[in-house]
C-alpha cells in the first residue's frame, strides 16, 4: 500500500498533513501506515500490527510525540533498513528486524528499552545521544554486525546481556557515570574493555560479566585493587590502570606532550594524527 486518503467528511478517522496513514482522530492512534507513511508530530500510539508485514518500507521516523507502539511492530519489516527516532523511550518495535542498518537517535531518547534491538543482524551504525540514562536488558542482543558502541556519560545503567551476541563488536567504554550493570553483558569477541568507574558495581555472586577471560580490562589509575576483588570484574584476562596526564596550552598558544607510558600500537588499525588550531 502506497497512498492513503481519507474524505474531509469523515469524522472518526484522518489522514492528517498527507501522512498516508490511517489516523483515529478522537484518539490520534495510528491504525494502518504503508510504504509512504510519515507519521504526524500530533500522532500518540500506533496500534498494534499497523505496520505488519510491510514489506515496501525502508524507511520510518518515529516523532517524540508517540508514547506508546503496540508489539514488536516492525520485526517482519523486511526491507526497513534506516530508522530515526525521537520519542523517549525505545520499547520492542524493532526487535528481530534483521534488515535495519542504521539507527539514528534524537536527543529526546532517554532510555533504550528492554529487547529494544534484539537480533537485530544487520545493525552497523548507531550513536546513543548523551540523554539517554538507561540501556536495557538483552537491547542489542544478537546485533552481530555492530562494530561500534559508544556509551556516552550519563547513562547509568546497563541491562542483562545488553552487548552479548555482538560478534563484531571489540572494544567497549563505561563511563564513570554507570552504576548499574547486569550479567552476561560482554560478548565474547571482546579484546578491549575500558571502564571509567572509580567503584566497580557489585555483580550477584554466580553471575558474570560474559566470555571475557580473553579481554583486557582497562580501568582508572589506582583502582586495580578493587577491581580485582570484585566478583565477575576479576575474570578478565588482565586488569591494567590507566594514567591521565592533564596538558595546560602555554601563553604562545603551543604546547608539545610526551606520554610517561609506553604505547602499544600492536594490531592497531585505522590510527589518525591530528593537528589542533583555532
Amino acid at each position: 500500500m502506497e497512498n492513503v486518503t481519507v474524505a474531509e467528511e469523515n469524522t472518526k478517522y484522518d489522514s492528517r498533513n498527507t501522512c498516508n496513514a490511517l489516523i483515529e482522530t478522537a484518539t490520534n492512534k495510528l491504525i494502518k501506515g504503508g510504504k509512504n507513511t510519515v507519521i504526524p508530530n500530533s500522532v500518540t500510539s500506533i496500534e498494534s500490527g499497523a505496520f505488519y508485514r510491510c514489506t515496501s518500507l525502508t524507511s520510518i521516523h518515529i516523532p517524540s510525540s508517540i508514547t506508546s507502539i503496540g508489539g514488536s511492530e516492525f520485526a517482519e519489516c523486511s526491507n526497513l533498513i534506516s530508522v530515526s527516532i525521537d520519542c523517549s523511550t525505545i520499547g520492542e518495535w524493532f526487535s528481530r528486524n534483521t534488515a535495519i542498518q542504521e539507527v539514528t537517535l534524537g536527543s529526546t531518547v532517554t532510555e533504550i528499552g528492554k529487547k529494544a534491538f534484539y537480533n537485530c543482524e544487520g545493525l552497523v551504525s548507531i550513536t546513543i545521544p548523551n540523554s539517554v540514562t538507561t540501556i536495557g536488558d538483552d537491547a542489542f542482543y544478537g546485533c552481530e554486525e555492530l562494530e561500534e558502541i559508544n556509551i556516552p556519560e550519563g547513562v547509568t545503567s546497563i541491562g542483562n546481556s545488553s552487548f552479548s551476541g555482538c560478534d563484531a563488536l571489540t572494544t567497549i567504554t563505561i563511563p564513570s557515570s554507570v552504576i548499574s550493570i547486569g550479567y552476561n553483558v560482554f560478548p565474547s569477541h571482546l579484546t578491549k574493555v575500558t571502564s571509567k568507574m572509580m567503584t566497580p558495581p557489585s555483580i550477584p555472586y554466580g553471575y558474570y560479566l560474559g566470555s571475557v577471560s580473553k579481554t583486557i580490562l582497562y580501568v582508572p589509575d589506582g583502582c586495580k585493587d578493587v577491581y580485582v576483588s570484585t566478583n565477575g570484574w576479576n575474570n578478565f584476562k588482565e586488569i591494567i590502570e590507566m594514567n591521565y596526564d592533564e596538558v595546560n596550552m602555554s601563553i604562545a598558544k603551543m604546547r608539545t606532550y610526551s606520554s610517561n607510558y609506553d604505547l602499544d600500537f600492536t594490531d592497531v588499525t585505522g590510527l589518525k594524527a591530528y593537528i589542533v588550531s583555532g
